[in-house]
């Protein structure tokens, strides 16, 4: 149906086709619109997730803008602080450089001071050396002098000795014990005058060493009944050795080393009558040629400790004597020594007297340790719920022993009186500076010192100390710190 025309005529309205043409325009326009409100929309979306996005944006770079504000007043706080230590530390340095010029300024003044000492010293040194020339020539003379009246009296007794019968010389020799010698500079045939000088020595020497045996009257007996039958036995006129019995001669060695080891312990100067009294020696050609060995290398410098334990003596020092030494208690396999014996090497190994009141603290914190051992309930009671033993953990008593630290011999902890505790284990040692005291008893500390002196003996040896003595005395002082090991191992270190 055509609404532009007339229903009658079939004529065009005017009218009608200018309000479709209105129509027209007006439902494209409509349309046109609708097309350009939804693209508004669309943009008003894209503009709102923009919005969004950028208030996300000022949130984030907000919280960025505030974690930077903390740095920043952090970093302050840090610089405030490194401000400080700087001043500190200048003042510190200022400090340092001031005693540094004093220190200094002290030097100066002390090298001043030490060589006008030494051009004094020297002064009165060449001073002293003209007073002892003048002495030295005056005793020189009066050497010579003597020299002269020796010769004179020298040649009267070659007269003398043509007079003197046997049994002068066999009476003399009687008198003499076998196991004792005295060392006599001026026998040469022996006068009647030098034999009565050597009886009244040994005499006087033989009584110092029975006064010395007192403590032993079976070997003061058995060494009487040897001289006896020794000076009886003998026939006039020999000169073989007089018979004599071993049990005197064990007495005399007994005798000999109770006195060596009473002046080691007691640290005195030789006496001069100790010189008097000697045992009969046999030398050990292979052992001396050892340990002439180890002293050349002992004291080369370039030769190290762990060297030295290479050489034979020194292997047989390590399995006879400190090795032995140093393995403690029943179990002495078990005994961890090498730990201890490298920290005698290294001079870390220390042993002390306990100070008061040490081995009651000890105590203390053993016994706090076992009983919180004890109050602690094992997994299987914890899985049985058994309350008895709780209980019984919980109220168990706390006696029990505290040990020595390296023999394991246990000492009754007594909380009430701990004098027992402190007399048996009187002293304590530690192989490190970092590690704590242990308390041991005196006679596992008589034998780390024994092993501590020898080592002590064997570094004076390698700084030089003993190069102006004879091999003999420095293998005599190394066997008396070898017996002192020995005797440290028996426990009759202190009774000797």
């Amino acid at each position: 149906m055509d609404s532009e025309h007339c229903a009658m005529c079939d004529e065009p309205i005017a009218a009608l086709v200018q309000l479709q043409t209105d129509r027209f325009e007006r439902t494209k326009e409509k349309r046109q619109s609708k097309r350009q409100l939804f693209e508004a929309m669309a943009q008003h979306d894209q503009k709102h997730n923009e919005l969004l996005a950028l208030q996300k944006k000022i949130i984030d770079t907000r919280e960025a803008m505030m974690v930077c504000d903390e740095d920043i007043h952090a970093l302050k706080r840090d610089m405030e602080q490194l401000h400080i230590k700087y001043n500190e530390e200048t003042a510190q340095i200022r400090t340092m450089e001031d005693a540094k010029l004093a220190a200094k300024r002290e030097i100066e003044d002390l090298g001043q001071h030490l060589f006008k000492e030494a051009r004094e010293m020297v002064s009165a040194e060449q001073q002293e050396k003209v007073v002892l020339q003048a002495s030295f020539d005056q005793l020189q003379q009066e050497h010579r002098h003597s020299q002269d009246q020796l010769q004179h009296t020298l040649a009267e007794l070659k007269l003398l000795r043509d007079k003197i019968t046997s049994q002068d010389d066999a009476a003399a020799s009687s008198s003499v014990p076998y196991p004792f010698r005295h060392s006599l500079s001026s026998h040469s045939g022996g006068s009647h005058r030098s034999a009565a000088s050597s009886r009244v020595n040994l005499s006087s020497n033989l009584s110092t060493s029975t006064s010395l045996t007192d403590d032993d009257p079976a070997s003061t007996k058995d060494g009487q009944a040897s001289h006896t039958s020794s000076s009886q036995d003998e026939p006039t006129g020999t000169s073989t050795p007089p018979s004599f019995d071993h049990d005197a001669l064990s007495a005399a060695f007994f005798a000999r080393a109770k006195l060596d080891m009473a002046l080691l312990q007691q640290n005195d100067p030789r006496p001069d009558w100790l010189d008097s009294v000697q045992l009969d020696t046999f030398e050990d050609d292979q052992m001396l040629a050892d340990f002439q060995e180890f002293m050349t290398m002992a004291a080369s410098t370039t030769s190290s400790l762990r060297r030295l334990h290479a050489l034979p003596f020194m292997k047989f020092c390590l399995a006879d004597d400190i090795e032995p030494c140093l393995r403690f208690g029943p179990t002495p396999k078990l005994t961890n020594y090498k730990k201890i014996l490298e920290a005698i090497q290294i001079k870390t190994c220390f042993v002390e007297a306990c100070p008061p009141g040490f081995v009651r603290e000890h105590a203390t914190v053993l016994r706090k340790e076992r009983i919180a051992k004890r109050a602690k309930p094992s997994l299987w009671d914890k899985f049985t719920g058994s309350d008895d033993v709780t209980s019984s953990s919980s109220t168990a008593s706390a006696q029990g022993y505290i040990q020595c630290a390296t023999c394991g011999r246990k000492v009754q902890d007594n909380e009430d009186d701990a004098s027992g505790m402190e007399t048996e284990l009187s002293h304590r040692f530690r192989i490190s500076y970092f590690d704590e005291w242990a308390c041991i008893d005196r006679f596992c500390a008589d034998r780390l010192n024994a092993v501590i002196g020898f080592y002590a003996f064997l570094r004076q040896l390698r700084l030089g100390t003993f190069k102006d003595r004879s091999l003999m005395d420095i293998y005599q002082e190394c066997s008396r710190l070898r017996l002192q090991m020995s005797l440290s191992r028996m426990g009759s270190l202190r009774i000797m």
